[in-house]
C-alpha cells in the first residue's frame, strides 16, 4: 500500500483493475441473489460451527469495540458467539466452498477470493444493536458478503433483512442452507434474531472480492477484522 493511501483507496484501486464479464441482471439490479447449499453440506458444515470454541477476545485489526460502549459491548458478547475456523470447521467448509465456486462466479461474472471467514451463533430474543442494527459496512462497493444460513430463517426463525431504497424491506425466507450473496457496502441490511423460544441461529459470514483469479482458502482475521489492509501485490 503506497505511503499516504488508505485501506479503501488501495482496495477501491485494486479492483478497478479486474474485469468483468455478463454480471446476473438480476444481481445488479435487486444488489442480492439468494440461493440453497445442498443439506449433506449445510449439515456439516452447522455441526462444525456449533461445536467449535467461541472466541472470547476482541483483538482484531478493526475497531468495532470503539464503537460500542462496554454495556453494550458486553451485550453483543452474550448475545452473538463468534466461533473458532478451527481444523473440523475448516474441513466442513472446503466442500461448501467448491460447491459455491462457479455458481458464485457465475453471478459475480468473475472469479472470487475470500478475504474472510467467520461463523457464529445467535441466541433467540437478541437485540438490534450491533449486526442487528441497520446498516453498510462501509467496504468497497466490489466487496461482497456471501451469507450462509445453517438454520432455517425467517418469521421467528431469524435471518437477514433488507431495506430497498431505505423504504422497501425484504426479510429473506429460506431453508437450512439458504445462502445470501449482496453488495453489504451499498444495500443496507441488518441480522434477524431468532424470536422462537429455544432456537438458535447458525451462521457464516464470506467476505469475498471479486478477482482475476480463483483464491478460495478460508482464512480468519479474528473475531472482528473484515478484510486485509492492503490488496494483494500481482
Amino acid at each position: 500500500m503506497g505511503k499516504g493511501k488508505s485501506s479503501f483507496d488501495a482496495w477501491t484501486e485494486f479492483l478497478s483493475t479486474v474485469p468483468f464479464e455478463n454480471r446476473r441482471e438480476e444481481f445488479l439490479r435487486d444488489q442480492y441473489w439468494i440461493d440453497t447449499l445442498p443439506l449433506p453440506l449445510t449439515m456439516s458444515l452447522k455441526d462444525a460451527i456449533r461445536a467449535a470454541p467461541p472466541i472470547e477476545d476482541w483483538s482484531a485489526p478493526y475497531t468495532l469495540p470503539a464503537l460500542l460502549d462496554e454495556p453494550t459491548l458486553a451485550k453483543v458478547m452474550q448475545e452473538h458467539q463468534i466461533r473458532a475456523l478451527d481444523q473440523p470447521t475448516i474441513d466442513a467448509y472446503l466442500p461448501v466452498i467448491q460447491w459455491l465456486k462457479w455458481r458464485v462466479a457465475e453471478v459475480l461474472g468473475a472469479p472470487w477470493s475470500i478475504l474472510n471467514v467467520r461463523s457464529w451463533t445467535t441466541k433467540n430474543g437478541a437485540t438490534e444493536m450491533g449486526p442487528n442494527k441497520w446498516h453498510r459496512d462501509g467496504m468497497p462497493k466490489e466487496m461482497f458478503k456471501l451469507m450462509i444460513y445453517l438454520t432455517q430463517i425467517g418469521s421467528n426463525a431469524g435471518g437477514i433483512e433488507f431495506g430497498i431504497n431505505d423504504e422497501i424491506i425484504r426479510q429473506v425466507h429460506g431453508p437450512a442452507g439458504t445462502w445470501v450473496l449482496f453488495y453489504n457496502s451499498v444495500l443496507k441490511h441488518r441480522g434477524l434474531a431468532p424470536t422462537a423460544e429455544g432456537v438458535e441461529r447458525v451462521a457464516s459470514e464470506i467476505t469475498l472480492v471479486a478477482s482475476r483469479q480463483f483464491d478460495l482458502v478460508p482464512v480468519s482475521l479474528g473475531r472482528n477484522a473484515r478484510h486485509a489492509l492492503a490488496p494483494p501485490k500481482d
